[in-house]
């Protein structure tokens, strides 16, 4: 496709093809970020140390409480 754009003098659709077969290929990474406004600002060390730590305790109490039910009542 890429070729025959170009020879039909169609640059614009010659770039897209190329565009699209790269990212085919994996060549390009697309990056996405999602959040509420403002967070993704610069955070201090310290805030973002908190940060990791409540996170990580909310996914040991989940795991914590998908054991209990997946542990048979004796």
């Amino acid at each position: 496709m890429r070729d025959e754009a170009r020879a039909a003098g169609k640059y614009d659709a010659a770039i897209s093809a190329e565009h699209k077969r790269g990212q085919a290929l994996g060549y390009y990474v697309e990056r996405r970020e999602s959040g509420a406004v403002g967070a993704f600002q610069a955070k201090t060390r310290e805030e973002a140390d908190r940060v990791l730590e409540e996170t990580i305790a909310k996914i040991a109490a989940k795991q914590a409480i998908e054991r209990a039910k997946a542990k048979p009542e004796s």
